[in-house]
Formats: structure tokens, sequence, C-alpha cells
């Protein structure tokens, strides 16, 4: 018995061996690009998104709802690196969110997503 877990045991800790490294370099490389991605967010956001994925997961269902509800809109226009709140697109004056809009150069799926969030 002990010699057959000897042999498992042997075999698969040099190829996995060899495979971390590589791995452990990819993980190098892309931290960097995390960072750059992180610091083009503001930094209030960045720690709240991974909490809202996880909580609806750990809380009632009632309250995971209203999140779910709530941060759809938000989880589309963070992935789209929308430079202001959910909050702001609905709630702002017409002449204040044109005047915000203004300031800022949008791709044609920023725009659809923020027309869409606006309606």
């Amino acid at each position: 018995g002990s010699v057959k877990q000897k042999g498992p045991k042997t075999q698969p800790v040099r190829p996995s061996g060899d495979t971390v490294q590589p791995l452990s370099s990819s993980r190098r490389n892309s931290a960097p690009v995390c960072d750059a991605q992180c610091e083009n967010t503001p930094k209030k956001e960045v720690p709240v998104s991974p909490g809202h994925r996880k909580t609806p997961f750990t809380k009632d269902k009632h309250s995971s709802r209203l999140e779910a509800h709530l941060t759809r809109d938000e989880l589309r226009a963070k992935a789209l690196h929308i430079p202001f709140p959910v909050e702001k697109i609905i709630n702002l004056p017409v002449d204040d969110f044109n005047e915000m809009m203004s300031k800022e150069q949008f791709n044609e799926a920023q725009l659809a997503l923020i027309r869409d969030i606006r309606r």
C-alpha cells in the first residue's frame, strides 16, 4: 500500500513543479494589467464591486434580489468603464446630464448603455 502511494506522489510533483513556474510568471505579467485597470476606476468603487458579487450569495434571498436588480446597470457601466455613477445618469436634470456628457468622449457601446439607463 505504501509503495503505491509513493509512486503517484512523486510523478505529479514533477509536472506540477514545471507547470507552476509558467503560471506564476503569467500571473505576475497580468498583475500590472489589473493594477492599471484598477487605477483607471475610482478607488472607492474597486472594493465595492467584488463585495457586491459575493454578497448576493451569502445574504438572504430578499436583499440579493434587490442588489441584483439595482446593480445590473452598475455592473454593465463598470464593464464599459463609464466614468460616472449610474445614479447620476438616472437622476440628474437634463441640462446637468447634457453638460456632464459633453465633458467626456464615449464609444457607441457606452452611449447605447447610457441612453438605455437614462430611459
